[in-house]
């Protein structure tokens, strides 16, 4: 499982969680705080909207519930006094974003890509596809609903289990909403359930004497959970299978061409598709201003957001690029020739990258079955 930018937005919309519903109601400036974290996830990963409007609606019920022995005009003057500092303090780092960006004169660029991403980025994917994929946690999720069933009393009086309850669910919404089903999306699912997890075992009682009856089985309960759910991630299996990492091949091999060119003071390298990672394991800025190789490769991405190859091939061409790489079950050449079909690959991006390797006189190399690198 991928962890992408959720190992770092994540972070901050649990800490949002805890400020808001664990420790806020002691005092407002952590309310205020917690917004302004959860504005900073947002940020990260836009599609935690639906998270966003849960906690400002779970908020304000919990807001209504407090005064509710107040008068109308005092009630509504708190809540219209409350929402207007969490919404300010929510919004307060896209302004800051917007403010940084303004002051190195990239705001243009940094609202098109705001744009680029929301112009109708989706797949179309089946309903039975998408619970499929959300099912994919089924032996978490029904271990929450036992321990629900097995106290369930308890459960109704918490809201940090009511709030995390529907958290799964808003998660959920923003993992498959795009219909790109991608596994380390689960990741955002995983927080909320293991805070309800948390909550739902503390609250256990049992009707014995013995202790350690409760820590025995908690450990079982444990032991049975990581067992189901980290036998099925495929990361685990490649790691225990001793599968190496394909972005460190590519990155040892782009590393060795590079070394051994004669321009190696300012060799570039393009990933023309696959991982992307070698950009970072060489400590290098991709030589042209697209990072994500599958967004031109793949059918649908290039459709979606509407790209220029123009633009990307003339950017191509007037930097030094001395190594291009290209990790996919079918080579350029392949594609290119309709040798092999393959509806998912933008044929047209496939063609002009082919005509670009001939045309730079190129020379390829296997690295494994699925990458292989050109070089000068």
């Amino acid at each position: 499982m991928a962890s992408n930018t959720e190992i770092y937005f994540l972070l901050f919309e649990a800490l949002a969680f805890y400020l808001v519903f664990i420790e806020g109601h002691k005092n407002f400036l952590l309310i205020r705080i917690g917004f302004f974290v959860l504005g900073i996830a947002f940020i990260i990963k836009y599609i935690i909207i639906f998270d966003i409007f849960l906690f400002w609606l779970a908020y304000n019920v919990l807001l209504l519930i407090e005064y509710k022995d107040f008068g109308l005009k005092k009630i509504l003057h708190r809540f219209i006094y409350s929402n207007v500092q969490i919404v300010l303090f929510l919004i307060l780092p896209f302004l800051f974003s917007c403010v940084l960006y303004l002051a190195h004169n990239s705001f243009n660029s940094y609202f098109e890509a705001i744009l680029f991403v929301l112009r109708g980025h989706s797949k179309v994917t089946t309903f039975s596809s998408k619970i499929e994929f959300l099912l994919q946690l089924k032996y978490i999720l029904g271990l929450l609903v036992f321990l629900i069933f097995l106290n369930h009393k308890e459960f109704l009086k918490s809201r940090v289990n009511i709030v995390s309850s529907i958290w799964i669910l808003t998660s959920s919404l923003g993992a498959i909403w795009t219909g790109f089903l991608y596994e380390h999306y689960l990741l955002a699912i995983f927080y909320p359930m293991f805070f309800l997890l948390g909550s739902l075992l503390s609250t256990i009682k049992f009707e014995t004497h013995k202790k350690k009856l409760k820590s025995i089985f908690f450990v079982v309960l444990l032991v049975i959970f990581s067992f189901n759910v980290f036998k099925t991630r495929s990361h685990l299996k490649k790691t225990l299978m001793g599968i190496p990492d394909q972005g460190r091949i590519v990155a040892d091999a782009i590393a060795k061409r590079i070394s051994s060119n004669k321009r190696t003071h300012n060799s570039l390298f393009f990933i023309s598709n696959g991982t992307h990672s070698p950009y970072v394991l060489l400590d290098q800025l991709p030589p042209v201003k697209w990072v994500q190789p599958n967004n031109y490769s793949e059918k649908i991405f290039f459709e979606n957001l509407n790209l220029d190859l123009g633009e990307l091939f003339a950017s191509l061409e007037s930097k030094p690029i001395s190594v291009v790489s290209w990790c996919y079950k079918y080579s350029i050449e392949e594609l290119d020739s309709g040798t092999v079909k393959d509806e998912s690959i933008n044929g047209i991006y496939v063609k002009k990258l082919n005509l670009y390797l001939k045309n730079g006189n190129f020379k390829g190399e296997k690295l494994n079955k699925e990458c292989q690198i050109y070089y000068l």
